[in-house]
């Protein structure tokens, strides 16, 4: 389906499951959920809308799996929307943790009533709030060409004994929020970086590789990779470095079918899983994981080439180090799209021009 479609679709659909079931003739369970089928539901459309005859089952459930904000939710070949209700519906979210700050955008107008009475559901049947600063912001700016955006202190809702539910990727719902759970985002307004790069450690610090690896000679380059990040306006989180934490600061260099002998891909795999938490919660607060930064030739890091055999008879391949495997495996299975190359320290100045090749193309500049 092409995007366009897709986007026409799911506003359809959003019209229909939070606010208009009546539209084409779908009736809504009390816990949201229609009691039409999927394959019902695109008869319907095709039947009773124009511009939509090309309507499939298959569409529909594509709108859902590719949904950004997880609007929509399928079970037993059934549909709902899991928040944004004006019709009257009741559902019970699974228990989720909850930040200590959310976020709501709104228009200047309302600001002096919000900061008085609390924020209120209005014309849906829940206060919405999301865990992204820049989301509250698109969204209040269908509304207003100068949103406010509001901080809501997350602990002083459950102390007023109101319940706040994850229902969507990054949207949170409660029946009100008080106003003195309200704070101004413009007090605590700073200059975040949200383009974020993930880079091994070692391409910084090369005391953590392993023994008769580290060279100086390279340090320059190095310098510029750290430039370049600065210059596009990028921030650095380091990642773990999974073979010193496995084997120590001093080990012996091995290829990666010598690490896979020895129990190594649980362990990267647990490591991974860590770091995949730490990239979702960078997304989930509205950030952008513009790339990931391996090292080429490392069994653990690499993104294009690896060792292969034993160190004394090694063969190099194609192919990721395990823990970049194991860490691909999670983004996958996510969904969630992130570029993964290579430092390499054979070929710094070409890796740098790939690198800034790969970000001019990712931000533009």
């Amino acid at each position: 389906m092409k995007p366009g479609d897709r986007v026409k679709l799911s506003k359809l659909l959003s019209l229909i499951l939070r606010h208009n079931p009546e539209l084409i003739g779908v009736h809504l369970k009390e816990n949201g959920f229609t009691e039409e089928s999927i394959e019902e539901i695109a008869r319907l459309i095709r039947k009773k809308l124009r511009g939509f005859n090309w309507v499939t089952a298959n569409h529909i459930r594509e709108v859902v799996e590719k949904d950004p904000k997880g609007r929509f939710e399928i079970k037993n070949d059934k549909i709902r929307a899991l928040y944004g209700h004006t019709v009257k519906v009741s559902i019970n979210y699974a228990e989720s943790k909850v930040p200590e700050v959310l976020f709501h955008g709104t228009s200047p107008r309302n600001l002096g009533s919000i900061l008085k009475e609390g924020l209120k559901p209005m014309k849906r049947q829940k206060v919405h709030l999301t865990s992204s600063p820049i989301d509250a912001y698109k969204t209040a700016l269908r509304k207003t060409r100068n949103p406010v955006i509001l901080i809501v202190n997350t602990r002083t809702v459950h102390e007023h004994g109101i319940k706040i539910s994850k229902a969507g990727k990054n949207v949170y719902v409660c029946d009100k929020v008080p106003p003195d759970a309200i704070l101004l985002f413009d007090k605590y307004r700073d200059e975040r970086i949200t383009k974020i790069v993930f880079i091994s450690p070692c391409i910084l610090n090369p005391n953590i590789k392993a023994m008769g690896l580290v060279k100086l000679n390279d340090q320059l380059e190095r310098i510029q990779l750290l430039n370049l990040l600065i210059e596009k306006g990028i921030s650095v989180e380091m990642l773990p470095c999974p073979e010193k934490e496995f084997l120590g600061l001093y080990r012996i260099p091995k290829t990666k079918s010598e690490y896979e002998g020895l129990g190594f891909r649980e362990f990267c795999g647990k490591l991974a899983r860590k770091v995949f938490k730490r990239i979702m919660e960078y997304i989930n607060y509205g950030f952008d994981p513009v790339m990931i930064i391996g090292v080429a030739r490392s069994p653990s890091c690499s993104n294009s080439k690896v060792y292969i055999g034993s160190q004394d008879s090694r063969e190099l391949v194609k192919g990721r180090g395990i823990f970049m495997e194991e860490l691909e495996k999670l983004l996958k299975t996510h969904k969630i799209r992130v570029k993964m190359l290579d430092w390499d320290h054979k070929s710094p100045i070409l890796s740098l021009k790939f690198i800034e090749s790969i970000l001019r193309r990712r931000t533009g500049f």
